[in-house]
């Protein structure tokens, strides 16, 4: 009964947001990516070097639909604890509907993230497993925090609008609402939802810009972050490299999100 509740309400929420955000005309590319994620973190009894390499694509059908997926792992290296551990994300799979409005452009879909990301069965697995997990979200300003939730299945409903405000300044936003659904007994499940406004400004083929973004689910955790980036665009191929400073953090634990900074390189080809 209490994952029934959980999805009908993340699909209602989904159901607001998608109708009430425009739609557009032109359906994007099929685009192929990775992404790099990299920064260094210690508590009172860890001091390690994570990496968080990521794949992912989006893939349109048609005019009107599209999929998408993503999948990466978290690399932990300890200077002080256990070996060096390789971890898998939660995989993200995702239809979306790409409807035809003019000058915008709008994705909205309906995704779940797979319950592959574990906690381990010994104490010293547990805890690196865990400490790996959260730093590679928190690293991201926790960010699509479905890649990253231990023993879960996720139901998401993302949604993405961009649009020109003037020939040298382009703007988009994102949204989405998702819901926990632990596959262990004992954990509550949760809903949560997020929202990410961006800002770029095109130089020949540099970009400029920064985005904004926020998240929030349980009752504790509660996460803003800022990225500024530089992307360059060289036909085909895109670069982008960007820094995730964690703003607030709400959450009680050790370390503190906002003591963490998160340097990303990512790269994609266009179709």
């Amino acid at each position: 009964m209490k994952i029934a509740r959980s999805i009908l309400s993340t699909t209602a929420l989904g159901l607001i947001v998608g109708l009430a955000s425009p739609a557009f005309a032109d359906d994007w590319e099929t685009t192929l990516g990775a992404d790099l994620s990299y920064n260094t973190r210690s508590n009172e009894r860890l001091d390690f070097r994570t990496a968080a390499p990521r794949l992912h694509a989006y893939v349109p059908l048609n005019d009107t639909f599209a999929v998408a997926g993503e999948w990466g792992l978290t690399i932990a290296d300890y200077s002080n604890g256990p070996d060096t551990s390789f971890n898998s994300l939660n995989p993200f799979l995702a239809a979306y509907l790409t409807p035809d409005a003019g000058p915008l452009r709008l994705r909205i879909g309906l995704g779940v993230a797979l319950p592959v990301a574990g906690r381990g069965e010994t104490g010293t697995e547990r805890e690196a497993r865990e400490v790996s997990y959260r730093t590679a979200m928190d690293m991201n300003g926790a960010f699509n925090p479905w890649l990253y939730q231990v023993d879960t299945l996720s139901l998401v409903v993302p949604g993405r609008l961009e649009f020109n405000i003037s020939e040298n300044f382009y703007a988009a936003v994102d949204a989405a609402v998702f819901t926990h659904l632990r596959t262990e007994s004992g954990d509550d499940n949760e809903i949560g939802v997020q929202v990410a406004a961006e800002g770029r400004v095109p130089l020949g083929f540099i970009n400029l810009g920064a985005r904004l973004q926020g998240v929030r689910y349980k009752a504790d955790v509660f996460q803003t972050s800022l990225e500024p980036f530089v992307g360059l665009n060289l036909g085909a191929l895109g670069l982008r490299t960007k820094l995730t400073i964690n703003l607030n953090d709400e959450r009680v634990g050790i370390p503190s999100s906002t003591d963490l900074w998160g340097l990303h390189l990512g790269a994609w080809v266009n179709f």
